[in-house]
Formats: structure tokens, sequence, C-alpha cells
């Protein structure tokens, strides 16, 4: 219960219907609202005449009434004077109520329950400018609003930067396993290396499988089931070999997919296959496979490498094609020249950076759950500041 009076806001708003009056922009900006960045740059518009498009002001609100219920709500500043459509509400503040006050209010998850609460509709909520009128709000003295803005500005800033470091933080923790594989294999000068067609299959063909019984089940895997965060299968399918035996990557456990279009090959989608349903499996046309000879070079080391930065950096150069269809060609992963250190050696350094791996994803995820606390904290500070405890 706040200690400040509650007041209806049509005390303090006042409604601004002033129109453009010039069919052509002029260099005026058209602004449209969504819930998350506020104002925006528009470029469509509801008529080439403009005329009756309503004027955004310094310290304006804007709000369409049917997409108000989802937070859709601007405030502006003076880099956001500009023309909203005459679908929209456009107000300001009376004298006696702080905008910025008034702002930090209606986004808080308070103020979102009041809007929703005065929308009506049974199929699209709305919010007419008369039932914003009838929302009630805690409004202490002028003086008051300003510093409890100011100290929410305060609150939000210290936040923004804890998220700053945390991200930093993140970055660090996610560079860890990229450092180790980069300086000590890929830069590892003792090792031999070998076009990596010498030391493995790329691109198996399917006729290996030409007597399996087509009424059996396989493993199946769009694209989205591979995880380009941990490097894994997440969620296979099951299908019937039947189903996917034509138009679709064929791969064994055992083998090692790796994205070859963009942005997945970039976002390190790659994985070893293992558990399969009968050992098989089949995925996106946009998967290369690579089987090793198990004698030679292990799957473990071949992902390990795969996914590091600096390969992936490296596929990403030799990606023919226009943007948004470029792939990884197959010639690129034959040729490319393995690191290949004698089998004890790459069991040795993969344990390791298992280990790297999971203390990586310790700190990721310590440092992901300082971040959703400070994220969780803002609404009961913003409902003390309102509650006047502040």
């Amino acid at each position: 219960m706040s200690k400040w009076p509650l007041k209806k806001l049509g005390e303090h708003i006042i409604e601004s219907k002033e129109q453009y009056n010039s069919e052509k922009l002029n260099g005026i900006q058209v602004l449209s609202v969504t819930n998350d960045q506020g104002f925006i740059n528009s470029e469509k518009r509801t008529s080439e005449n403009v005329s009756n498009y309503k004027i955004v002001k310094d310290k304006y609100f804007a709000y369409n009434p049917y997409r108000i219920n989802v937070g859709s709500l601007a405030y502006a500043g003076s880099e956001y004077i500009g023309i909203v459509s005459p679908a929209y509400v456009v107000f300001y503040c009376a004298s006696d109520l702080d905008p910025e006050y008034l702002w930090k209010y209606l986004k808080s998850d308070v103020g979102l329950f009041h809007i929703r609460q005065g929308g009506k509709g049974s199929v699209r909520s709305s919010l007419s400018f008369e039932r914003l009128q009838e929302i009630e709000i805690p409004l202490p003295p002028l003086p008051e609003q300003k510093r409890i803005v100011k100290k929410i500005k305060e609150i939000e800033e210290k936040s923004k930067k804890l998220k700053k470091q945390d991200q930093i933080s993140f970055n660090g923790a996610n560079s860890v396993i990229d450092s180790y594989v980069e300086k000590l294999i890929l830069a590892n000068a003792k090792w031999k290396r070998f076009p990596l067609k010498q030391k493995a299959k790329i691109n198996p063909s399917k006729a290996e499988i030409n007597d399996f019984d087509s009424k059996k089940e396989v493993s199946f895997l769009p694209m989205p089931a591979v995880d380009d965060k941990t490097g894994t299968i997440k969620a296979p399918l099951i299908k019937k070999y039947s189903e996917v035996k034509s138009g679709y990557t064929y791969f064994r456990d055992g083998d090692v997919i790796f994205a070859k279009i963009t942005p997945c090959m970039e976002n390190g989608k790659s994985a070893i296959c293992a558990n399969l349903v009968n050992g098989v499996g089949f995925g996106s046309t946009e998967f290369h496979v690579i089987r090793p000879n198990t004698k030679e070079i292990l799957p473990e080391w071949i992902h390990l490498v795969i996914r590091s930065k600096k390969f992936r950096e490296e596929a990403e150069k030799n990606m023919p094609g226009t943007a948004g269809q470029k792939r990884v060609p197959k010639e690129f992963l034959e040729d490319y020249l393995f690191p290949v250190p004698e089998i004890m050696e790459q069991k040795k350094i993969i344990e390791h950076a298992e280990k790297l791996i999971k203390k990586q994803e310790l700190l990721k995820f310590e440092i992901n759950k300082r971040g959703n606390l400070v994220s969780a904290l803002m609404p009961s500070l913003l409902a003390k500041a309102f509650n006047g405890e502040l």
C-alpha cells in the first residue's frame, strides 16, 4: 500500500489532438511505437497524405490503443519529435505530474497491470484515452516525484554496469576453450598435419546401408536438434528409414556432423553422433558428415577442433555463395590440414579440455544466475519506489 495518495490520471494528463496539417513530410519523422524500443522511425504509413497525423513533441506520450496491453507505450525525448498515425493516442502531463515519473510508473509491472486491467474488448483488448484517465497512480508532491525518478535512474545505471561487467565475464568464460584449442592444438608445430580426407571420410555414401530394413526406425536430426551452445544433440526425432532414406544426410554413431550453412556454421552447430536409434541417423542436408578413422584420429578430437572459433573463422573465409546462402564446401574440410598427434595424446588433451568445458559452463551459469537476480530485483525496487519506501 502506497503512502502517497492515489489520483486518477485524468486529473493530471491532457490529450493532444494537434494535427500535422501538411500533406508532405517536409523532413519530419514518422514514428511508430514498439513495446521494447518505444518510439522508432517508421517506414509504413496508412496514407501518403499525412496531414491528419498527430504531432508528438518533447515530453509527450503516445500509444496504439490496441497494443497498449503488451506495453506498446512510448515517451518522447527531443530526438523523437515527429508525427504518428491518427489511430494513436497522444497526451502530455499537467504541471503537477513529472512526465518521467509517469513513464517509469507506466512501464513498471504494477503500471502495466493497471493498463491491462483498464483495457476492454472480448477479442482484442483496447485502451481509450477515457479509460486511461480512470487509472489511479500514487502521486507524491512534484519534488518527491523528481527524487524518485533520480533514484530509479541511479539503480538502473548500476544495473546496466553490472550487466555490462557480466557480459565481459561471460565472453571471457566463453573464450577459455577457444584459447586452449588455438594455442595448444592449432598453433602446435610439433605434430604432423594431414589433409582431413586422409584421416576421415567426408560425407560417406548412404549406399553402405542399402540392405538396411526400410521398416526399422532411425534417428532424425533437423538443424534445431543440434545445440550450438553445447555442441550436442538435443531432442532428436525418430522416423522410419523408409521416410528419410531419400533427400536427407546420412550418418551413424561415431560420426561428427558439422553445419555448413550460414549462420549455423558460424554459431557452432556441430556434434558427435551417439546413441542413434539402431546406430543410424539422417538429418538436414545442410550438415557435412566427418567419419574418422578411429585408429588414427578420434571423433572428440575432430569435434574439439571444428568447434573452435579459429576453425570457424577459417571456414567462413572459404564460404562461396551469396549473403544468407553461404556454405562451407566439402573440399574445405577434405583439404584442411588437421593436427594429428598420437591417439594417447589426443585422449589426454580431450580429457583436459572436457574439464575446462565443465568449469566454463559452471562459470557461465553463475554469471547468468547473478544477472537474473539483478533483473528480478528491479520490479520489487520499483514497487518500493512507488509505495514511498525508497
